[in-house]
């Protein structure tokens, strides 16, 4: 589990900006590529409105999706999207915060090795069945490369902005982004698109329990928010 931050900002009072599903590179219905840049363009201008009113914001989440189908130019234009995101609200760029979307996966990548890893997860008829299959797999170095080889192009994203994981067993990252005084709180960003693709239905979408649990542990005096892009 990747630890983003170890000194904490100090502050009574914490003004972040969500963004979920940006999807570039989404399509029309003629199949024509449409970025939706003039509405991405006004949410800079509202940004900088924003902080004229209130201040500099001290973070950016982006809880999945950035990208449409999981494209390398995709995840390009995002990044300057949040350049100027950052510029416009006053935020540093260190304090933006990224998790996966199932959008965010390339379904160009996932091979036959790893349609039939998702599959085997997927014929797990119950939690400890779930549970089993998925330990196996994933203390196997071999089914790794498979598994994670849909989020190569997002993972080059998320380390630009130093928020990649470290592993498919591990894939997840925890940050204290602020001492409240009372309380440290501390993010949790989760991967919940280790087995993803065109057969994505409610309750196909599984969730490591290895990295949940993890992720979650926390110690006295720290309040939890769990980032997660889960359809």
């Amino acid at each position: 589990m990747r630890s983003l931050r170890s000194v904490p900002l100090r502050t009574d009072e914490l003004k972040i900006v969500q963004f979920s599903d940006i999807h570039f590179g989404q399509l029309r219905h003629n199949d024509q590529r449409h970025t939706h840049d003039d509405v991405r363009l006004k949410v800079i201008d509202d940004l900088a409105e924003l902080r004229g009113a209130h201040g500099p914001a001290d973070g950016i989440i982006v809880v999945g999706d950035a990208a449409f189908s999981g494209d390398p130019l995709e995840f390009q234009q995002a990044s300057s999207w949040l350049d100027l995101a950052c510029e416009a609200s006053g935020c540093d760029s260190g304090n933006v915060f990224i998790v996966p979307g199932n959008h965010d996966v390339d379904r160009k990548k996932i091979n036959g090795v790893a349609d039939a890893l998702h599959q085997a997860i997927r014929s797990a008829t119950n939690e400890e069945e779930l549970n089993t299959k998925l330990g196996s797999i994933l203390s196997d170095p071999d089914s790794e490369t498979p598994l994670l080889g849909k989020l190569l192009a997002y993972r080059e994203f998320a380390s630009g902005w130093g928020c990649d994981f470290t592993s498919a067993e591990e894939s997840c990252w925890t940050a204290v982004v602020a001492d409240l005084g009372i309380v440290d709180l501390r993010f949790i960003g989760l991967n919940t698109v280790l087995v993803s693709d065109k057969f994505d239905t409610p309750g196909s979408m599984v969730l490591n329990t290895r990295q949940y649990v993890k992720g979650t542990q926390h110690a006295k005096g720290e309040a939890l928010v769990v980032l997660a892009h889960h359809p």
